[in-house]
C-alpha cells in the first residue's frame, strides 16, 4: 500500500514537479496539494484517507509555513512533516526541527528529500 503524501507549496511549477516525483517512487503517491495554508488545512481535513507525510514550504504567499506547521502539530500531533524550502538549512533548519518538523531539506536536493520522506514513512528503496 503506498504511502500518503501532501504537499503544500505556493509555486505551482514547483509543486507539479515535487508530485511527480513522489508519484514515480515505488510505495508512494501524492494524495493531495495546496497553495496556501487556507487550503492546505481544509484539504487535510477533508481527506478520506489521512495524509501519512507533509511536505511544505516556508514562504506560502503572505504566510510562514511556521504558521501552517504549529496548526499540524496542533490538529493532527502524529502526522510528520518535512520543510522543503529556498530558505537555507543553515538560518532555519534548527528552528524548523523545533517547531515539529522531522526534517528540513534545501530546494533542488530531490535526492535528499525522497530519502527523508523514505526514512520517516519506513519504505524501502525498491518495490
Amino acid at each position: 500500500m503506498d504511502r500518503r503524501i501532501f504537499i503544500v507549496e505556493d509555486h505551482s511549477f514547483v509543486r507539479e514537479m515535487q508530485a511527480r516525483l513522489i508519484n514515480l517512487q515505488p510505495g508512494m503517491t501524492v494524495c493531495g496539494t495546496a497553495e496556501n495554508i487556507e487550503d492546505a488545512l481544509a484539504a487535510l481535513a477533508a481527506l478520506p484517507t489521512a495524509a501519512d507525510l507533509v511536505i511544505l514550504d516556508l514562504s506560502l504567499f503572505e504566510t510562514s509555513g511556521f504558521d501552517l506547521l504549529a496548526t499540524i502539530r496542533e490538529r493532527w500531533p502524529g502526522l510528520p512533516c518535512v520543510v522543503h524550502s529556498g530558505k537555507p538549512a543553515i538560518e532555519f533548519e534548527a528552528e524548523a526541527l523545533e517547531a515539529g518538523a522531522v526534517g528540513y531539506v534545501e530546494k533542488g536536493d530531490a535526492i535528499s528529500l525522497l530519502h527523508i520522506i523514505r526514512t520517516t514513512l519506513d519504505i524501502s528503496e525498491s518495490p
